[in-house]
């Protein structure tokens, strides 16, 4: 494989990053990752500018410190390079800060791009979640908006749900509401409203997210963000998680308890969701 180290193409084997770093010793970084259709993408910005969100969080700069067009230009070689420029391929944009700073901020942060593309074979559209004790992390501790490099709660609870069988786990608030999966956000519908844990829930709002919540109140659907209980998620009709790389996956199982996922509502949001992109993918 071929991926890019601050802009420069390079094999797995030549690549390397600094081994005294923030990046490696405390995990100071953020990443994105997102599609490729053949070489576009759906709201490649809102990617770059949460992208820079985290690092002007992580740097206290005032100013974004990637740039959206190189971001563009970097990646369409990178894609050719590896001869996915013609098919769906996952993108993952790794930035950490070089140097070490340990406890404090750099003033002028020198950063570790790291690029990489791999094959997409085809979106999952069922899945199985596990419960996990283990919790997301307050806003307060760390904000939740935004994809920092340190996750390991996401792993934990993504490791113990893979062990019991499971796709993935789904995570509770440190109050027990619902709140996301390790890689997704999610939603449910009962009697023909769709619920889904609200920023209050320390979630990381996705980019699929919004494109879901809004698919779904132009088509007439009704959509509530707010803090539920585990109960009312398990008496829904249909689950479903949504991020930007498997776009959109029925839930067939939580625990013990099974869900339909071949529903005509859950149809009908795939098409509407396909409608978007056709818009939107550029």
């Amino acid at each position: 494989m071929i991926l890019s180290v601050n802009g420069v193409n390079l094999t797995e084997e030549e690549a390397q990053i600094p081994a005294v770093s923030d990046g490696l010793y405390y995990g100071a970084g953020c990443f994105e990752t997102f599609k490729s259709y053949s070489g576009r993408f759906l709201h490649f910005d809102e990617h770059i500018n949460r992208l820079n969100g985290g690092l002007c969080f992580l740097t206290g700069s005032k100013q974004p410190l990637i740039s959206s067009g190189q971001m563009r230009s970097d990646i369409a070689g990178l894609l050719q390079r590896n001869g996915l420029s013609e098919k769906e391929a996952k993108v993952r944009i790794q930035v950490s800060i070089a140097g070490q700073h340990g406890y404090t901020q750099p003033k002028s942060p020198e950063l570790q791009r790291v690029i990489t593309v791999k094959e997409i074979s085809g979106p999952p559209r069922v899945r199985t979640l596990r419960r996990s004790a283990v919790t997301v992390i307050p806003n307060s501790s760390r904000p939740s908006r935004y994809k920092l490099s340190n996750m390991l709660h996401y792993r934990q609870a993504a490791i113990e749900a893979k062990s019991a069988g499971a796709d993935d786990a789904l995570m509770l608030t440190v109050n027990g509401h619902v709140a996301e999966t390790s890689i997704a956000n999610i939603f449910w519908e009962t009697d023909g409203t769709v619920y889904t844990p609200s920023a209050d829930c320390d979630i990381l709002p996705g980019v699929m997210r919004a494109v879901v919540i809004r698919v779904l109140h132009e088509s007439g659907v009704k959509v509530i963000e707010g803090m539920f209980g585990l109960s009312d998620i398990m008496k829904s009709r249909q689950v479903w998680t949504t991020n930007s790389v498997m776009e959109l996956a029925g839930v067939s199982r939580i625990d013990d308890t099974s869900f339909e996922t071949e529903r005509k509502e859950f149809i009908t949001l795939l098409e509407q969701l396909d409608e978007y992109k056709e818009e939107h993918v550029k």
